[in-house]
């Protein structure tokens, strides 16, 4: 037998009562201890019953359905990253590109506390710039006529075409490598950031400038410190050398591996792995 319970259904929620935690008595006494009162009505929240013995009731216990938090990666603020006119000073290191977008990593200085933090930076619409060779002579229907060919005729039929593809002449888009007018077109399979650092003349880790970035248009793509983004390279140039920045000190890790050959499949397997850790490693340029 289960002992009876002395209230059918015991409140989810409670008030805790003044500061002296007296409460009036049901017969007009006092009493101390929490004094019960209703739930609140709220639409997002649900009631949960467990069932135990048939002749105990249980308290309704009052949930959030709501989605859970994001999480949280200590983000740093982009105020305490960003100089006086709004620019941002970037150290790059590595790269890797994503959905033809260009994403820079590196280190920006915290000013509060004069230490430098992971960053990352989204490079969008970088342009592919295309080479044509020209013909010596139009080809029709499949045969080369004696119709010469400037760069005049080039020009037009790669209008034409773009224009029939909806593309603007400054973007890239596949289409036919050959056509009445040129025999080869070079550049369609550039990186993205072999066309940035050619065209921005960024030669190996440097301090890059960034102006109008974006600080909402990423958000958790990374476990770096600080993200943003840019809508066009031309937002990004090279810090002077006047301005005498040293590089920031970076945190290195040095990885080792050992082999083994599995003598059931003859295949390699890995056994061993040791690591070694350098803290405020100096960065020479």
């Amino acid at each position: 037998m289960y002992p009876e319970a002395s209230m059918k259904t015991p409140p989810a929620v409670v008030d805790n009562g003044g500061a002296d935690g007296i409460f009036p008595g049901v017969d007009g006494g006092t009493m101390s201890g929490p004094m019960p009162v209703s739930p609140p009505e709220d639409d997002n929240l649900t009631d949960v019953v467990h069932p135990v013995a048939p002749d105990v009731c249980t308290a309704n216990v009052s949930v959030n359905s709501g989605k859970l938090p994001a999480r949280n990666l200590h983000k740093m603020d982009c105020r305490d990253a960003i100089e006086e006119d709004g620019s941002l000073r970037f150290f790059w290191l590595d790269y890797t590109e994503v959905n033809d977008s260009l994403y820079l990593f590196g280190k920006v200085k915290q000013k509060s506390t004069a230490q430098y933090e992971s960053a990352i930076v989204k490079v969008e619409n970088i342009l592919r710039k295309l080479y044509f060779l020209p013909r010596d002579h139009r080809v029709r229907n499949g045969f080369a006529t004696e119709e010469k060919v400037d760069m005049h005729n080039v020009r037009e039929e790669v209008d034409a075409l773009m224009s029939k593809q909806n593309v603007p002449i400054r973007k890239t888009k596949a289409f036919d490598l050959q056509g009445k007018t040129f025999s080869r077109v070079f550049g369609t399979n550039t990186a993205l950031f072999e066309q940035f650092v050619m065209w921005k003349n960024v030669m190996g880790p440097c301090w890059l400038k960034i102006k109008d970035a974006d600080f909402t248009a990423v958000s958790n793509t990374s476990y770096c410190k600080l993200e943003c983004a840019v809508s066009e390279p031309k937002s990004i140039t090279l810090l002077s050398d006047t301005e005498d920045l040293e590089p920031p000190q970076l945190t290195l890790m040095s990885l080792a591996f050992r082999k083994q050959t599995n003598a059931n499949d003859k295949k390699q397997e890995m056994t061993a792995l040791s690591c070694s850790l350098l803290y405020a490693a100096e960065y020479t340029l």
